[in-house]
């Protein structure tokens, strides 16, 4: 049975206050309410719209400069409205202390941004945060969209790097719920965005879920040609919108 905290030793509290992360003593001070006695030094949450780690080990709260990881108050902790974003980060500082900066049970957005995104990275970071919202922005990955979803498997939002042979079906056999999914590059090619089958797409949409996909249109091929193309790719169970200004838009192009 659970042990009253107010009946521990003062030498425990000190050694639990020790032991435990500063999200773990927040959550702590959180549940004690003001029999705080032995869990000094005191963790302030402090609320900030974004939170941005980048490559240097420096945190963004805002467009207007950067903080060293290291000359952030030790005894507060930063929970981002918006998103949090990791910003071409590698191992050493997913190892280091910036994840002790951050309060990660309400984030609700994850932004990835590195150049090539491999398995290690996001492993780390699934370890630590379990987001709604996941976005990977990248121009290279070798992480297929299953290996994504079973690391992340509470998202309900994905916005994918590029999308490759058999992304629907992928998609489509692992998702159990609606979700929102994305490709975060509008320059895909048409080829690519249309290897499906449309019976994968209805599953994903019978779901409640959406799909957003962008691309360009060949150079050798009229916007005209390419509608025809992607009419013909969807068959009979979906209709087409036939606005142009519609067609402009990357988020309308399936569905």
């Amino acid at each position: 049975m659970p042990f009253p905290f107010s009946r521990l030793p003062y030498g425990h509290r000190q050694r639990l206050r020790e032991l435990a992360t500063s999200e773990e003593a927040y959550e702590l001070q959180l549940v004690v309410g003001n029999d705080i006695t032995g869990l000094q030094p005191i963790i302030l949450l402090k609320t900030v719209n974004v939170f941005e780690v980048n490559y240097s080990n420096t945190v963004t709260f805002s467009r207007y400069g950067r903080v060293k990881v290291s000359d952030l108050p030790p005894n507060i902790i930063y929970a981002p409205n918006y998103h949090l974003l990791l910003h071409s980060v590698d191992a050493e500082i997913l190892n280091g202390p910036v994840f002790d900066k951050v309060y990660l049970k309400n984030i609700r957005q994850l932004v990835i941004d590195n150049y090539m995104l491999t398995a290690e990275p996001l492993q780390k970071i699934a370890q630590k945060i379990s987001p709604m919202r996941l976005c990977l922005r990248s121009s290279e990955t070798n992480v297929l969209i299953p290996d994504v979803l079973s690391l992340f498997p509470n998202i309900r939002s994905l916005s994918y790097p590029r999308l490759y042979k058999g992304w629907a079906r992928d998609l489509a056999s692992v998702v159990k719920t609606a979700i929102n999914f994305a490709n975060c590059y509008t320059d895909e090619k048409l080829a690519d965005v249309l290897d499906f089958d449309t019976n994968d797409i209805v599953q994903l949409l019978e779901k409640g879920g959406h799909i957003y996909v962008g691309c360009l249109v060949p150079d050798d091929m009229s916007f005209e040609e390419a509608r025809r193309e992607v009419e013909k790719r969807l068959g009979p169970k979906f209709t087409i919108i036939s606005s142009e200004t519609a067609w402009e838009s990357p988020t309308r192009c399936l569905g």
